[in-house]
């Protein structure tokens, strides 16, 4: 992961028509922790709305760097015999792309490291649990981006975060986002 980032800053760095520019994000959307429902069973729903806020330079026109932090949607079961939800929240650091096609629009992605952080709280008739697991992963995204007026985007993305959570604690699920976000220069 290391050689992938340290490629995509020397080849921005290199570059030699240079497009300084920081930027902020903000993201709403889907995430799903795919297989949650398996392993916490019962009723239950394991995707929701999630959001995102971060914030990146764009180094060329094409190349930049893109940190975030996100809160990602509960999955929630609950049974006869107990409730659980299942919490993750993730920080990110991601190398940025960005392909123009046609005019304002370009085809964006992403590729970094996801840390994820799972709170799981259960409740059952032979008391409480509340484990937490934290995982590493490569993460990646692909979308597109509309350019606005004013330093003004929209964009669209699905990522996938990885596998998160720990098997004998918390479980395992796959986490993945569906998001539409604005991001502004500054």
């Amino acid at each position: 992961m290391k050689k992938i980032l340290s490629i995509a800053l020397l080849t921005a760095l290199s570059t030699s028509a240079m497009a300084e520019g920081r930027f902020f994000s903000v993201d709403i959307g889907k995430s799903t922790a795919k297989d949650t429902c398996a392993s916490l069973g019962a009723s239950c729903t394991d995707s929701g709305t999630a959001y995102r806020f971060g914030g990146g330079y764009q180094f060329t026109p094409n190349l930049g760097v893109e940190a975030s932090y996100g809160i990602m949607a509960s999955a929630k079961a609950s049974g006869i015999f107990g409730s659980a939800e299942y919490k993750p929240k993730s920080m990110q650091v991601s190398a940025t792309g960005k392909f123009p096609i046609s005019g304002p629009f370009s085809l964006i992605g992403k590729v970094g490291l996801v840390r994820t952080t799972v709170d799981l709280s259960a409740s059952t008739i032979l008391g409480s649990y509340s484990p937490s697991a934290t995982t590493m992963n490569l993460g990646w995204g692909v979308g597109g981006q509309v350019d606005l007026a004013d330093g003004l985007a929209l964009r669209a993305q699905f990522e996938d975060l990885g596998e998160i959570g720990d098997a004998n604690t918390t479980g395992t699920a796959k986490l993945t986002l569906l998001s539409l976000g604005i991001t502004m220069n500054f």
